[in-house]
């Protein structure tokens, strides 16, 4: 037996990551499958644990070997029920684990973060998920989320990114006005999504930062009411609105090419 049997007590404690408010306390966040677990392996973030069944390791062989040499202190076998008990999906992939926080970083000092994104209000975890993927296909590093935005680290939001939460410094419960004010002093060009905004402009010097608002309700009057540019796309049909993640991608491609 490569790894120690998870015991029933460890099951109950380790299925306490699946609650917002113990993710918080001890600053874990969940993943399980494959593709989530292959983008960890190789960030350099760390495990609290790891728990596998029986069947995962049949059909990756190789992984039992990984697991030993990498995470052997930290990594249980478990029956496919406790697999199941600790998913938060319907259909548990044999990998499931608890993933530590990185520890916050201070970068006022920093003259430039590079290009940012800023979420205010997204509520749905998946839309925000996506617009961290997003972020990180286009080379965005640093994203900001007002204290209104769904957890970035929920499972749901987490599986929207597919290991793009890996690569990303993300800062929840910012403070936009403060955000931004902090930018513009770094000389950024802080643009917003709305409908009746301007064009996007053909040439954008970096670096700038997106701001994104909810579908439901738009930006918040703290964005609204700070010095920044509103921009548009362009409308060529007869459809009422984007989505919010969609409206995402099309503007940090059109910034990017600028």
């Amino acid at each position: 037996m490569p790894f120690p049997r998870l015991t029933k007590l460890q099951v109950k404690e380790y299925s306490e990551v699946l609650d917002k408010r113990t993710r918080k306390q001890k600053a874990l966040f969940h993943i399980e499958g494959v593709r989530l677990f292959e983008e960890f392996s190789s960030s350099g973030w760390e495990a609290e644990w790891i728990a596998v069944d029986t069947p995962f390791l049949e059909a990756h062989p190789q992984a039992a070997e990984f697991l030993k040499k990498k995470f052997g202190a930290s990594t249980w076998l478990a029956s496919s029920l406790d697999i199941k008990k600790l998913s938060d999906t319907e259909h548990a992939q044999g990998i499931v684990a608890a993933i530590r926080k990185p520890a916050a970083i201070d970068e006022n000092g920093r003259a430039s973060l590079g290009n940012v994104l800023i979420l205010d209000q997204i509520a749905d975890p998946g839309n925000l998920g996506t617009m961290l993927r997003s972020a990180d296909w286009f080379g965005v590093d640093h994203v900001y989320l007002s204290p209104s935005c769904a957890e970035a680290f929920s499972p749901k939001a987490v599986r929207a990114t597919m290991g793009s939460i890996f690569r990303l410094h993300i800062v929840e419960n910012a403070s936009l006005r403060t955000t931004i004010e902090t930018l513009l002093k770094k000389k950024y060009t802080v643009l917003a999504a709305d409908m009746h905004g301007e064009k996007i402009p053909p040439k954008m010097l970096a670096p700038w930062a997106l701001i994104i608002g909810s579908e439901a309700h738009g930006l918040s009057d703290e964005v609204r009411s700070a010095p920044i540019q509103l921009m548009a796309i362009e409308k060529y049909g007869r459809g009422e609105s984007l989505n919010a993640a969609v409206s995402c991608g099309i503007l940090l491609h059109a910034l990017t090419r600028s």
